[in-house]
């Protein structure tokens, strides 16, 4: 049976100034997903801190909280059959994804990871 999941993306700081938010949108629903949630916020560091703290241990932690906190974000949610198994770039944690808008092997447009539906 097919599995209708949700999960979380957000738009990275050089995504977001690349004008690449509508284009991650219509990537998306071209797939039939559904978008249940956004917003256009800047993420402070204590926010990303947690968001990232099964990362806290690496040493680009601190890079990675002043990259993230660099500029606006776009985090989202979407919902769909199998959503989180799209194709992807993958990340360094086998629950994150990212698209194929990798900009270089540090940075890419879209961390993702798996919501419960429960």
């Amino acid at each position: 049976a097919a599995n209708k999941e949700r999960t979380f993306i957000m738009v990275k700081p050089d995504g977001v100034q690349r004008g690449l938010v509508g284009k991650i949108i219509e990537r998306f629903e071209q797939k039939g997903f559904k978008l249940v949630a956004l917003k256009f916020t800047w993420a402070s560091k204590e926010l990303l801190e947690k968001h990232y703290a099964d990362l806290s241990a690496r040493p680009f932690f601190p890079g990675l909280v002043n990259y993230m906190n660099s500029g606006p974000v776009v985090p989202m949610v979407w919902e769909g059959l199998n959503v989180v198994q799209r194709k992807g770039a993958g990340h360094l944690d086998p629950g994150r994804q990212g698209l194929d808008l990798r900009i270089d092997g540090y940075f890419n447009c879209l961390p993702s990871s798996k919501l419960n539906t429960d």
